[in-house]
């Protein structure tokens, strides 16, 4: 049985930690923004990451078939998978408390409704495992020197991301309490931390995705560019994509040296949310044991996107590579 290792979230405080999944220090509603007769609340938050594997069980186990060939010099495959989910996807659990009125309670004293400002709110994110189904499958063929490729994909109950921007906004915070505001009221003034299920970070969603590349080698440079295309059907939430993303792809190898020195550069841009990610490489091979590597990182975009949430995290990098 594959046992399924899990994807470990970093820390709030860790370079990686995604912007889309972090929260405000403070949360201020005005009067009435969770009910009519509701005074202002100010609400204090605390975010903490708790990494856990999954059960060990059977039915946790993954299955995988692919069956390729090659028809009038089209190298072709249909494949199919069956398991967990092979993105990381998590879990936003959120509860409150109102610490003056826990202070008064031990006291012997009684809270009163103005007792409950300030409000805690402690969030933490959690491993969720989802089970997915994807139907897949692709072709190449080589035609005058160029190399074209398509593939596509069916993947059912995909976990994709929200922002916990919009799990903490005001329109959320209150369809999630007012169902129930009574009762959340009268556990706080009884000094009892409050469940409040603010909905999915992480939901599923069926897709399908399409790509169409083509690439060249002139002179010993190897242009490549590919479209790929994501939709994501019956889908009513806001996501970090959308519905429809459209990814443009540029890649571009050379070698000089007699191959002793490699150069890429790699580049794909989102249309739809305008996200972009890059990488330049160089490597340099001084003999078979020793080699230098340097290289660029770039990624940009809204914090709301999948790629963007991580715009503060380009970086130059240099690898020394020895090999006996």
């Amino acid at each position: 049985m594959p046992v399924q290792v899990p994807a470990r979230f970093p820390t709030q405080d860790e370079r990686w930690f995604p912007a889309a999944a972090s929260v405000p220090p403070l949360l201020a509603l005005p009067a009435g923004a969770l009910e009519t007769a509701v005074p202002a609340v100010s609400i204090h938050n605390t975010l903490a990451t708790e990494n856990r594997h999954p059960p060990l069980r059977f039915n946790n186990g993954a299955i995988g078939l692919r069956f390729a060939s090659t028809t009038n010099r089209v190298d072709w495959s249909v494949c199919y998978y069956e398991g967990p989910e092979t993105a990381p996807g998590f879990a936003f659990n959120t509860i409150i408390l109102a610490p003056r009125a826990r202070q008064l309670i031990e006291t012997g004293s009684m809270p009163k409704v103005s007792d409950l400002q300030p409000l805690q709110a402690n969030a933490t994110l959690l491993p969720r495992f989802g089970h997915i189904r994807l139907f897949g499958g692709d072709a190449a063929v080589a035609l005058g020197g160029f190399t074209l490729r398509a593939e596509a994909a069916y993947g059912s109950d995909r976990l994709l991301p929200r922002s916990t921007a919009d799990l903490l906004s005001t329109d959320n915070l209150r369809n999630a309490v007012r169902p129930q505001i009574g009762a959340i009221i009268a556990q706080l003034l009884q000094g009892q931390s409050v469940p409040i299920n603010l909905g999915d970070l992480f939901v599923q969603r069926d897709t399908i995705e399409w790509g169409a590349g083509v690439d060249y080698t002139f002179h010993g440079w190897t242009p490549v560019f590919q479209i790929n295309q994501m939709f994501i059907l019956r889908n009513s939430s806001h996501l970090l994509i959308n519905d429809v993303d459209t990814r443009l792809l540029i890649a571009v190898r050379k070698s000089f040296f007699a191959e002793r020195l490699r150069t890429e550069l790699v580049a794909f841009q989102g249309l739809e949310r305008s996200y972009t990610a890059g990488i330049l490489r160089l490597h340099y091979a001084f003999n078979d044991a020793f080699s230098l590597g340097v290289g660029y990182l770039l990624l940009a975009g809204s914090r709301h996107t999948v790629v963007g949430q991580y715009h503060d995290n380009d970086e130059a990098f240099v690898q020394l590579r020895y090999e006996r």
